[in-house]
């Protein structure tokens, strides 16, 4: 685990156990004093320069990177968990099995998979149902075609604008 990945775990249970039981109060139906808004020292992102909003997108992408490698780090955990919970339900022969937090229960669907995609085709349009498709390009495929200079009928081309971000410096 990388010092980062540490240092936000850390951080989030840290923040678990400061954080603090709200007090009940005894109930009564006067209506609550708006509370005076403190003003903030941050400048609202209208009024950033081009600069600063620069250095505010990478900061705030390293932050979601962070969490990003956090998140692929327990979604790996859960998966590895989930296999191991599914082989255990069906060696024991159960479907449903209860801890002190949570159920867990063994579901079961079918899925369809093509194995003759030229078959599956010619049945598709014989019987007219293109509702068993769904509805997306292939963008690379596409992309090859017009630079061959073939263009779909019933296609256009938008541009679709990204904006980089690339660090000057060392990351936050």
């Amino acid at each position: 685990m990388t010092a980062k990945k540490k240092a936000v775990k850390k951080k989030a249970a840290k923040k678990k156990a400061t954080k603090k039981a709200p007090k009940k109060k005894a109930t009564t139906h006067t209506p609550k004093k708006a509370a005076a808004k403190k003003p903030s020292t941050e400048v609202p992102i209208s009024e950033l320069t081009l600069g600063q909003l620069a250095d505010k997108l990478i900061t705030v992408r390293n932050k979601r990177l962070a969490l990003n490698d956090l998140v692929k780090e327990l979604s790996g955990d859960q998966a590895l968990l989930e296999a191991q919970a599914i082989r255990a339900l069906t060696e024991v022969g159960l479907q449903k099995a209860s801890g002190s937090k949570a159920t867990i229960s063994r579901n079961s669907s079918d899925i369809a998979v093509v194995d003759d995609w030229n078959a599956f085709y010619k049945w598709v349009h014989k019987k007219k149902d293109y509702g068993t498709l769904q509805r997306r390009l292939s963008q690379q495929h596409l992309k090859a075609l017009r630079e061959d200079g073939i263009q779909p009928d019933g296609l256009r081309v938008e541009a679709f604008v990204k904006l980089s971000i690339t660090a000057t410096t060392t990351k936050e």
